[in-house]
């Protein structure tokens, strides 16, 4: 288990050095905005008292940010799952990892558990 641990960790934050960062912060920025501009609009509908409306474009926000973060994860995990081996491979570095007491059913769990931590 602390094999594991170790390994899910050390995956994570190599995701964290990576650019991917910088695509989830500009994902975030973009959802921000998104959601923003729906609460001025359900702002201007509470201000007219469209109390029907007003639960309606709340539902409907909801599903829609959930859906983008739905998207995002998809591409995101796909992403990271292609780039995450091969990238040690290319550097060389699983030929260190490999070369220890390490199972590769344990070492591929570790590398998935530290980009679902990092998602």
């Amino acid at each position: 288990m602390g094999k594991l641990r170790v390994i899910a960790l050390t995956a994570f934050q190599e995701t964290l050095r990576r650019r991917v960062f910088y695509i989830v912060l500009v994902l975030a920025v973009i959802v921000v905005a998104g959601i923003s501009s729906e609460m001025f609009f359900m702002r201007l509908a509470r201000r007219a008292g469209e109390t029907a409306m007003l639960t309606a474009m709340a539902a409907q926000t909801a599903r829609g940010i959930l859906q983008i973060w739905n998207v995002a994860a998809l591409f995101l995990a796909l992403f990271l799952g292609a780039i995450a081996i091969s990238s040690e491979i290319t550097g060389k570095t699983i030929v260190h990892v490999m070369s220890r007491p390490v199972e590769r059913a344990v070492y591929l769990l570790g590398r998935w558990l530290g980009v679902l931590l990092f998602l």
